[in-house]
């Protein structure tokens, strides 16, 4: 059997590509985290409880960012394209798009656990505020930050437009949230709908990225969608254990989500569903807006 490399243009196939990235990213993750291997080593303490340290959690959500943000600038140099090539586009044309994601997130969220509330699936009691509490939301708000450019960048921003290359929108979408959802699989208490609704998931922020032209939208749709859920609620972020203003009873079922948290909720799928139909209203207003205002400076 033939490997091949290139595509009929020329270019080097956008799997290839993907693959080559993604080694290079882990290595540089590997060298980043090297601290943290070391404090397992002669701590003899699990990485899993040294994540415990907010510190320590977001010097891991830092260099998964740099990390990726290595990968892609250099990836980019080989190619010969610009970070707008990826969605890293001007704020200036773009804050009314991260401003949508920011609002669509925290909202979707928020509706989840009122619906969540009301059936009587989960109870919330809220916890003492304390200076520490407090610390620490602020510590993991700048940790989603990481968190939200890292995914991005690289799942949307990088591995969308490469394999855009391949000149279909459906092998996009697909194969790029398919790669998201099994990411994921590695999460502690994996859940198959909670697998599920991540691959949606990444179907959406892929779908906010093409209709944009810009990775803001669904950046900010990632950046509260996971602070709401861990550090202001308190839910399990896809497995790992949230920390907010409220202990969360929660039955364990497919309408909460269980350990993994309401990422494994079927209200979930429903808010996807919902994020479509709105970032598709949305983007259809936007792009009659810019038409009618391109009309008047024509005149």
């Amino acid at each position: 059997m033939t490997i091949v490399f290139k595509n009929k243009d020329g270019q080097v196939r956008s799997f290839w590509k993907i693959g080559l990235a993604f080694i290079l990213m882990s290595m540089l993750l590997g060298v980043f985290l090297f601290p943290l291997y070391a404090q397992m080593a002669l701590k003899n303490t699990p990485m899993e409880e040294l994540l415990n340290n907010p510190l320590n959690n977001l010097y891991g959500m830092f260099v998964q960012c740099l990390s990726v943000v290595i990968t892609v600038l250099i990836c980019l140099k080989l190619e010969k394209k610009s970070w707008e090539s990826v969605g890293i586009t001007h704020i200036k044309s773009q804050w009314k798009n991260l401003l949508m994601g920011l609002l669509l997130g925290a909202i979707s969220i928020l509706f989840i656990t009122l619906i969540l509330v009301v059936t009587n699936q989960i109870t919330l009691t809220s916890v003492k505020i304390t200076s520490n509490l407090l610390i620490n939301t602020g510590i993991f708000l700048l940790g989603f930050i990481f968190v939200a450019i890292n995914e991005e960048l690289f799942f949307r921003g990088y591995v969308v437009s490469t394999l855009l290359q391949t000149r279909s929108f459906p092998i996009a979408y697909i194969v790029s949230s398919i790669f998201f959802g099994l990411m994921h699989t590695s999460n502690p208490n994996v859940h198959i709908l909670g697998i599920i609704n991540v691959m949606l998931i990444g179907f959406l922020f892929a779908y906010m990225f093409i209709q944009t032209k810009s990775l803001w939208m669904s950046m900010g749709y990632h950046l509260t969608w996971n602070f709401f859920q861990g550090n202001i609620i308190g839910y399990n972020v896809s497995g790992t254990t949230g920390s907010g203003f409220f202990r969360i009873k929660s039955e364990d079922n497919f309408w909460t989500g269980g350990s993994f948290g309401v990422e494994a909720s079927v209200w979930t799928t429903v808010f996807i569903i919902v994020g479509f139909i709105v970032t598709k209203v949305y983007t259809n207003r936007s792009s009659q807006a810019k038409v009618q205002l391109n009309r008047i400076n024509e005149q």
